[in-house]
């Protein structure tokens, strides 16, 4: 028998439920965390299936996430929802078809309040009658509440971004009896909070659904700021985790876009009597979209004095995406690279280029153009040069995708930027040291534990105690770095 490995994920990419009806309520699945286990003939494997409604204000359908531990398969977007009294159906989203089915036998249990629902589980090759059967077994589901996340999580936070709603988590000390973050206990005394922003393709507790494996590292960081007394709300952006529909349409989202939705959330946290400041923090492309999103509200004067308390910067690199994008293309082959200067000056002038060669046509597809185009108009240094509140940029000392050059780099922009650098702590930011194999399965393993000092670091930068720590002294690459670009300061 097959298994369900993430390659085998996305080659074959469509699951069905049907469940029978078990309530006036025409039989619906409920919106929440189901949790249970399947038998494919393996022995029984974790299965939890997260479902969320409907979006009215923008159109978008009721969605999900999936998860399959022993198959790689974490906060996997569901598509093509579908459900009603004859049940529940979806697609795993993938580049082929891949069916499946439910196929529920008798009535669904009911123990302790809770809904649950057995019976058979088919993934087919295909659609229609020439379908084979790859796996087939019994599984078994059960209602385990209408949030979709555990309270070590925090309680559920819509982001009001005025072109949809962005779900995230909020996380207090001392989490209130209610689910509802907006009936939350009044603070005595108000507490900063953090606005935790993802990296690229990641949600918000900084995994991304494309790897076969979490690291929960964000979810750690806020969990860590609540045990140090500060409160903190990330959210899954356009595209990834509970809000990927709203980023669905590859063709129509900008980068701005996620400019615009943490803009949002700032105003939301700033414009909350119960919070003393708000400082956001941006991990890895977060930090480009947290300092122009700063920018924009500087600019617009939207922010009252003093309701800021900084920026940081995790892991972020200097370097313009242009700039990345431009040296990896030194490696095309010469014969393309006269197409490739043709992309990229289209792109940068803000226009498309419509018939990329194979060799560029996954990368610079049509339908992604108008993102990278965005993206490419946007520099990260004179973002952060321009910013009128306090910068601390943070990097690993073990960080095998932005190197300490790219970090000082950003922190080189002006000279009142504190900057400090975690012995030991990965791009994931968990603790790693110099082990190679420990630190590419950071990303992949949430029990490894968060890098010594940082949430001390920005708890401390959060209260407004500035960066606590001495920088780092100045080293031989340093030369190098403050030559690489002599417009750093722009």
């Amino acid at each position: 028998m097959h298994r369900l490995t993430r390659t085998f994920a996305f080659c074959l990419g469509f699951l069905a439920f049907w469940a029978p009806v078990w309530s006036e309520d025409a039989g619906l699945f409920l919106d929440g965390l189901w949790v249970g286990s399947v038998d494919l003939g393996e022995g029984n494997e974790s299965l939890e299936l997260r479902l969320f409604p409907a979006d009215r204000e923008t159109g978008d359908e009721a969605g999900g996430l999936i998860d399959m531990p022993s198959r790689g398969l974490f906060g996997y977007p569901i598509g093509d929802f579908r459900r009603g009294p004859e049940g529940l159906r979806f697609d795993l989203l993938g580049d082929a078809p891949f069916s499946g089915a439910f196929d529920l036998s008798g009535s669904p249990a009911v123990a302790g309040g809770s809904f649950g629902a057995q019976g058979t589980l088919r993934l087919l090759s295909a659609r229609g009658k020439d379908a084979k059967v790859l796996a087939q077994g019994r599984f078994s589901l059960g209602f385990a509440g209408e949030s979709s996340r555990g309270a070590a999580f925090g309680v559920d936070y819509l982001v009001d971004s005025g072109n949809g709603l962005l779900r995230g988590s909020f996380l207090e000390p001392e989490p209130a009896a209610s689910s509802d973050y907006s009936i939350a206990r009044d603070y005595s005394i108000a507490t900063p909070v953090v606005l935790l922003l993802s990296g690229a393709q990641a949600d918000r507790d900084g995994n991304n659904y494309a790897v076969p494996g979490r690291s929960d590292a964000l979810a750690e960081l806020a969990q860590s700021l609540a045990s140090l007394g500060v409160c903190s709300l990330r959210f899954d952006k356009r595209g990834t985790g509970e809000s990927y529909r709203l980023g669905s349409n590859e063709g129509s989202l900008r980068f701005d876009d996620h400019i615009a939705d943490a803009k949002a959330a700032i105003r939301a946290l700033a414009s909350d009597p119960r919070f003393s400041s708000v400082l956001v923090v941006g991990f890895a492309e977060g930090a480009l979209v947290g300092a122009y999103a700063l920018d924009d509200l500087y600019a617009a004067g939207k922010l009252a004095s003093g309701r800021v308390a900084g920026m940081v910067a995790l892991c972020a690199s200097g370097r313009t995406e242009l700039e990345i994008a431009r040296d990896a293309l030194e490696g095309t082959p010469k014969e393309l690279k006269a197409e490739a200067e043709a992309i990229m000056s289209a792109l940068e002038a803000g226009n498309s280029y419509p018939n990329p060669s194979a060799y560029f046509a996954d990368y610079f597809r049509p339908s992604a153009q108008g993102y990278l185009s965005s993206l490419f108009a946007r520099n990260i240094r004179e973002a952060f040069a321009s910013l009128p509140c306090p910068v601390l940029v943070i990097a690993g000392g073990s960080d095998l995708q932005t190197n300490g050059s790219e970090s000082k780099l950003l922190a080189s922009v002006r000279s009142d930027i504190a900057y400090r650098v975690i012995p030991g702590m990965s791009h994931a930011l968990k603790a790693v040291g110099s082990d190679e194999e420990e630190n590419y399965s950071s990303f992949t393993d949430p029990s490894l534990p968060l890098a010594d000092g940082l949430p001390e670091l920005v708890a401390a930068f959060a209260r407004g105690e500035g960066a606590i720590g001495a920088e780092p002294p100045e080293t031989a690459s340093d030369g190098v770095l403050q030559g690489a670009d002599d417009g750093a300061a722009r």
